[in-house]
């Protein structure tokens, strides 16, 4: 319902004019100069930073294949880091450029003070500095979705080319690199579109201009769904530096140093909290059992579930809020009420791409259809059998699931804040607007935080593996 019926009446409110009736007068805002510049801006940034991302994550992915085996340690940190940032590509990322080439950021203080260099203040809101931005999210996920391409070739391939008198030019021009030019040029895709749908970072560097495609359906949405963003905070001058005292205002009292009340700032953490344990038990209530029933024989199915889980990558959410706001309104009023973790409803849609993979992976190693017949013969229901054979073998899949999907929830910040709920992101983007330094801190936390959980799998991943060889 949260996926579908969202995008059903995004398309069904695409041909309806203000009285119910059908027309095509919506599009004539396609022809309009503001409309056209936005969508050219938009292309220009994402082909811009979609570019640098494949050239410099390609490259990466190939130093980090070759130079670290499967299992070595830089190698599963180096994947854990890009998952998260990769995700946190959004307000939090920023923060910290706010916080560290902004008006009063730490790089533009010590330059000012020390060698009396003044940084270009408007240089982060403008084009040049977007796409630098991006490419901070971008270059991750070139990572860790080209890596398993890199991982493909086979050593063989190589030892032959070389039996056969072929340099290491060679290989790469005539065996790996049309091998690997199908993937790149998906790699490439994916970014354009990723970067094309990014909204929450150019909203928080560009709040007051509709530059970009997301940033105009933003602005079109103002008049029908209450942010209630612009009146829960003063926008406030920061005069001042970053020092100890902003952690010692993040844990020691309600205020920070500016008179900012932190207290919507813990509702949006608790929220977030709320919101990951949620969605993560909605995700493996509705995923797990359906995807067990798929690998059962049921090949049409399988097909099936996998695109329905894959459609969120095809719709941004800022495209997805659209649909999600008719939807929320009748829940805040004949269902349920407004509290923000009715939000993972729609959370469990973004999430689903990742955890599917996920799950994918681990159900990939068994056979499900064998494991069921055995267990049945010894007279197991099959939810004794789900329960007490199949979850216990991919323990390590599901746990990957859940913390790459906490990692998600943590990071969302269009439909919470386009949809008037409070979540951590949200809150951050508010507290900014008086103390940005606070801000930029509780950002640095929550990317730690998501860091140690996927490096944390990745440990007891590596930990079984040995157990089971050994």
């Amino acid at each position: 319902m949260f996926l579908v019926l969202p995008t059903l009446l995004v398309i069904v409110g695409a041909f309806e004019d203000p009285s119910g009736g059908v027309s095509v007068a919506n599009f004539a805002v396609l022809a309009e100069k503001n409309t056209l510049d936005a969508f050219l801006t938009s292309f220009a940034v994402s082909i811009s930073s979609a570019l640098i991302g494949t050239i410099i994550g390609a490259l990466a992915a190939g130093a980090l294949v070759i130079g670290s085996p499967t299992s070595s340690l830089l190698r599963r940190v180096v994947t854990s880091l890009s998952s998260v940032l990769a995700q946190f590509g959004g307000v939090m990322l920023a923060f910290a450029f706010i916080a560290t080439i902004g008006q009063t950021g730490i790089v533009t203080v010590v330059l000012r003070n020390a060698f009396g260099i003044e940084l270009d203040p408007t240089w982060l809101s403008s084009l040049p500095g977007l796409v630098l931005v991006y490419c901070y999210f971008q270059i991750p996920l070139m990572i860790i979705v080209f890596v398993p391409a890199l991982d493909s070739l086979q050593p063989q391939w190589r030892e032959a080319t070389e039996v056969l008198g072929g340099s290491a030019w060679t290989y790469w021009r005539e065996v790996a690199g049309p091998i690997l030019f199908r993937p790149v040029i998906a790699s490439f895709l994916l970014l354009f579109a990723n970067a094309f749908s990014s909204f929450a970072t150019a909203a928080a560097l560009f709040s007051q201009r509709s530059i970009l495609v997301p940033l105009l359906i933003q602005s079109a949405l103002r008049n029908e769904l209450d942010t209630n963003l612009g009146g829960q905070a003063a926008v406030l001058a920061v005069t001042h530096q970053w020092t100890l005292s902003t952690w010692q205002t993040l844990f020691g009292g309600a205020e920070s140093g500016s008179g900012t009340d932190l207290s919507l700032l813990w509702e949006g953490v608790r929220n977030s909290l709320g919101m990951s344990l949620l969605t993560v038990a909605l995700m493996l209530l509705l995923l797990v059992p359906a995807m067990v029933i798929a690998r059962m024989g049921h090949s049409r199915l399988s097909k099936a579930l996998e695109f329905l889980c894959l459609m969120p990558l095809a719709i941004p959410a800022i495209a997805l809020v659209v649909g999600l706001g008719p939807i929320y309104r009748v829940i805040s009023t004949n269902l349920l009420n407004s509290n923000s973790i009715w939000l993972s409803f729609a959370y469990v849609i973004l999430v689903l791409p990742f955890a599917y993979r996920a799950i994918d992976a681990g159900l990939s190693e068994l056979n499900v259809m064998v494991l069921f017949e055995a267990a049945t013969s010894l007279g197991s229901s099959w939810i004794r059998t789900l329960l007490t054979v199949i979850i216990p073998n991919i323990r390590t899949a599901i746990l990957s699931a859940c913390f790459v999907s906490i990692a998600v929830v943590l990071g969302e910040y269009t439909i919470a804040a386009i949809l008037g709920r409070t979540n951590l992101q949200a809150a951050l983007f508010i507290i900014n607007q008086s103390d940005s330094f606070v801000a930029a801190a509780m950002s640095l936390l929550a990317i730690l935080f998501a860091i140690l959980l996927l490096v944390a799998i990745d440990i007891v991943s590596a930990v079984k593996q040995r157990k089971v060889h050994s």
